[in-house]
C-alpha cells in the first residue's frame, strides 16, 4: 500500500497486563476506491520494522502487510 506520511508519534507504554509496547505510530493518507479524495490511516510500527531513513513528514512510503494485516516492511517510494 502506498501511502503519504503526515505525521509520526513515538510510543511507548505499558499495558494493563504488563507487558511493554514501543514503537512508532504512521499518519498517513492514501487512496481508497470507496472515497472520494484521500483517506487517513494510523499504521502502529513496532520496533522490530525498521522504518527507513529519510521518511519524513509528506514523504511517500509503500508498507507491506502479511496475510493478518500486520506490517512486515516499510519502503520509501522514490
Amino acid at each position: 500500500m502506498v501511502v503519504q506520511v503526515v505525521g509520526k508519534q513515538e510510543m511507548s507504554f505499558e499495558t494493563k497486563d504488563g507487558s511493554h509496547i514501543d514503537g512508532t505510530n504512521l499518519f498517513a493518507l492514501t487512496s481508497n476506491p470507496n472515497v472520494d479524495g484521500f483517506e487517513a490511516i494510523k499504521v502502529f510500527v513496532p520496533r522490530t520494522i525498521d522504518i527507513p531513513k529519510g521518511l519524513e513528514i509528506n514523504k511517500k512510503a509503500n508498507i507491506d502487510f502479511n496475510h493478518k494485516g500486520k506490517i512486515v516492511g516499510i519502503s520509501l517510494v522514490q
